[in-house]
């Protein structure tokens, strides 16, 4: 296990080295495999020849583009191998340049591995195109896997071009088996056949290299999209863990200055109670420090139990959610509009400071846009059914923002969507405290605005209701 851990860190750390030296290796491998392949070629040519079967000549022309194909290739993709990774090396902006260098340095090595001057000229065009198709793939950063499928089909489409009699006439043809079936197919008066041969076999083959070449380009490029937008998801998912870390730190802050107002009150009382002779000033002044005592412990209660539930007037909420708010949502923007600041209800400040908090931002997001915005909470004591006589709190929370599609306004209350319609639980986290405490929630919406209602039971309807 640990030789295999060992192979894969070295093989990622020199992955183009390893892939060279590989493919080196292949080609003394293959030279040496396809030597049994040549010999049938040329079985196949002289048969044809004896007994005038142009099936051989034909047999021995396929035989000899596939074991040209196999032998060639690792020959080529280790030139592209090469010039890949000197590509690397230099600038984004000189790479065209280098990579222009290099093949008209492959162009001079093959002049001069040639005894016929003019053989050359398909090896070089094999490599003009594999530089050519397959320079985009490097660019989006291709796989070599992929890059040498498409190295494969050039080579073995020009194999097939190359067996075209036209070139044997222009006197570029390669030596060896090509010019033994030139000739052969000369003698037999079958050069029609092997030209309509090499056009049907070469141009699908060199045709396809492009497409695929093309389309791994192009999925190279859609994954790297891909990975960006996750990448910005990311970032975006950190941003508002950071926001909410933020907000959390606005309330600690706003808890802390509520919890040292009874500190503060308690250590004032203590401090008079030894100028005090007379016993009824000392029993007032310990009913106000137990009184302080007391609702300092609602208060630690309150956050410590969710479920745990403190009267409290609608001024003191508004009080309680205006610092978690502040320097997030600019105050010449949002107004509190409040019929009776004294109007008692008994809930969870800190659940209930969430709700308005995550109503208010989700107001201000949609007001972004908007060259006038405004947000409007308006607070009121109404009387919802006259039947049953059903008294509480109306909680409005208008604004002039973009407004909620249709498509979403009905499901803009489920745990996994949010006013925009994407995945929340703000709105899913409003209805629910406001159903626990015995009220509602709804939502109206156009295109110039959005309306949320909440209702709240005053505290003898809370009291029924529980």
């Amino acid at each position: 296990m640990d030789l295999y851990k060992w192979l894969h860190h070295t093989y990622v750390k020199h992955k183009e080295g390893f892939t060279i030296t590989v493919l080196i290796a292949l080609i003394f491998v293959l030279n040496y495999l396809t030597n049994p392949g040549y010999d049938r070629i040329e079985v196949y040519i002289q048969e044809g020849l004896v007994f005038q079967n142009s099936a051989k000549i034909v047999l021995g022309s396929f035989l000899l583009v596939l074991v040209d194909g196999i032998r060639e290739f690792p020959i080529f993709f280790t030139a592209w191998a090469v010039s890949y990774l000197l590509l690397k090396r230099v600038r984004a902006k000189y790479r065209i340049y280098t990579l222009g260098s290099i093949i008209l340095g492959i162009y001079t090595l093959l002049f001069f591995s040639y005894f016929n001057v003019t053989a050359w000229i398909t090896p070089a065009i094999i490599y003009l195109l594999g530089a050519l198709i397959i320079y985009p793939m490097f660019r989006q950063g291709v796989s070599y896997l992929k890059q040498g499928l498409v190295m494969f089909q050039i080579i073995w489409s020009l194999q097939w071009l190359d067996l075209n009699p036209y070139w044997q006439n222009a006197g570029i043809a390669r030596l060896g088996l090509v010019n033994e079936i030139y000739s052969a197919a000369t003698l037999m008066g079958i050069q029609d056949i092997l030209l309509v041969f090499s056009y049907v076999m070469g141009l699908p083959i060199l045709f396809s290299a492009f497409i695929t070449s093309l389309f791994f380009a192009l999925q190279q490029q859609r994954f790297q999209t891909l990975q960006s937008i996750n990448d910005r998801n990311v970032q975006l998912q950190t941003l508002k863990i950071q926001a909410l870390k933020h907000r959390g730190a606005e309330e600690m802050h706003q808890l802390v200055h509520d919890l040292k107002t009874p500190l503060t009150a308690i250590q004032g009382l203590v401090s008079l109670l030894p100028l005090k002779n007379d016993q009824a000033s000392i029993s007032i002044y310990a009913n106000r420090i137990e009184r302080s005592l007391e609702h300092l412990n609602n208060m630690i209660s309150e956050i410590l139990y969710e479920e745990k539930t403190a009267e409290l007037t609608i001024q003191q909420l508004v009080d309680s959610v205006k610092p978690q708010i502040s320097g997030v949502i600019p105050s010449d923007i949002l107004q509190f509009r409040i019929q009776k600041p004294d109007l008692l209800i008994e809930v969870n400040r800190i659940k209930m400071s969430r709700v308005f908090v995550n109503l208010l931002q989700n107001a201000y997001e949609a007001t972004k846009k908007v060259e006038k915005p405004f947000i409007i909470v308006y607070i009121s004591e109404e009387m919802i059914n006259e039947t049953n006589k059903k008294r509480g709190i109306l909680i409005e929370v208008s604004d002039n923002g973009t407004g909620i599609s249709k498509e979403f306004i009905h499901s803009i209350w489920d745990s996994h969507m949010s006013a925009k319609g994407q995945t929340g639980l703000g709105l899913a986290f409003v209805k629910k405290t406001v159903q626990q405490y015995g009220g509602w929630v709804k939502a109206t919406s156009d295109h110039e605005g959005t309306d949320i209602t909440l209702f709240l039971p005053t505290k003898e309807q809370s009291e029924t209701h529980e």
